[in-house]
């Protein structure tokens, strides 16, 4: 990790400054499917990240292109003995039944339509 710089902005700084905006809801509808299937651990615990095929590409600054995909996160209990899986009627073990599988890591390759969703004020690509 780089160390913390000083800087100096001076009369660059203007306050507020309009930022590129991105339409999410252009695309609900659009089929994609699960590309991405990672078991991840933070501040609550475990939980299963999933991410879609490339939904679109999107020019920034310098013409670099970022890769747009929806994603889900779902989470991952613990019992007693230290066993990590989820419930019957969590959102986990819903979104499974309702996709067909037994596990998360069947979920790879498995067809999902985008949906958005509104979470802090932000729009996110999701399904």
């Amino acid at each position: 990790m780089e160390k913390e710089q000083k800087v100096e902005l001076g009369s660059i700084v203007k306050g507020e400054i309009e930022l590129p905006t991105f339409d999410a809801k252009q695309y609900i509808g659009t089929d994609a499917t699960i590309e991405i299937v990672q078991e991840m651990s933070g501040e609550y615990g475990y939980f299963v990240r999933l991410e879609s095929s490339v939904i679109t590409e999107l020019k920034g600054k310098d013409d670099k292109v970022f890769e747009i995909r929806a994603t889900k996160h779902l989470g991952l209990q613990q019992d007693e003995e230290g066993n990590v899986g989820w419930g019957v009627d969590t959102k986990m073990g819903n979104f499974l039944k309702v996709m067909g599988v037994k596990h998360y890591r069947e979920l790879q390759g498995k067809p999902v339509k985008v949906q958005t969703l509104v979470k802090d004020g932000k729009e996110w690509l999701t399904f």
